[in-house]
């Protein structure tokens, strides 16, 4: 049954995958993933208050795991609170701060709360840990130079483009990445 709430969710059906993981949440009341996925299901039929107090409960009920904890700070994030959900990721720990779904929802937070620098630092970070997997630090490298330009730290963004050159030298994003720098500090208010 729970596949098909599920189902119904991908399906853009949310008040019929609400009605169908009620039912399975009344079964498996301990479930941390289904009051998950009920969250989201909440969520999607616009009754934020719902979603938080699903995803809530599916933390109580976990113990606070950083997949749950991700999913919380989303959920947090789309209901009108970023700084609640940059906060709560923030507290975990430094393994748990190098999964590649925690540095997503913490750039995320940052920008909406209109932090770019902040968004730039996770990504940055995230490069410096994964600097033995060539692949991951690049991507992260791409990423902390474009929003070290939106937030118009250039040096920075030219200090990260390098390292992504040093890593991928002839990946083609790399040139596509300096493409949308240039447009970025083109179209930057202040210039």
């Amino acid at each position: 049954v729970l596949e098909v709430g599920l189902a119904l969710l991908r399906a853009e059906r949310p008040q019929e995958a609400r009605i169908v993981l009620l039912d399975v949440a009344r079964v498996r009341a301990d479930d941390a993933f289904v009051q998950a996925t009920l969250a989201e299901a909440a969520l999607s039929a616009n009754d934020p208050d719902g979603a938080r107090t699903a995803i809530e409960e599916a933390v109580r009920l976990d113990g606070g795991s950083w997949p749950i904890r991700v999913r919380r700070a989303s959920i947090l994030r789309r209901t009108g609170d970023p700084r609640a959900a940059v906060e709560s990721l923030l507290a975990l720990g430094e393994s748990e701060r190098a999964e590649r779904a925690v540095v997503e929802e913490l750039v995320a937070g940052w920008l909406d709360l209109e932090r770019p620098d902040r968004a730039a630092g996770e990504w940055a970070e995230f490069a410096r840990i994964q600097r033995g997997s060539p692949g991951i630090t690049f991507e992260a490298s791409l990423e902390a130079a474009r929003l070290h330009a939106i937030a118009g730290l250039d040096d920075e963004c030219e200090a990260w483009i390098e390292i992504a050159g040093d890593t991928l030298p002839d990946d083609p994003r790399l040139e596509l990445t300096r493409e949308r720098i240039t447009v970025i500090r083109r179209e930057r208010p202040n210039r």
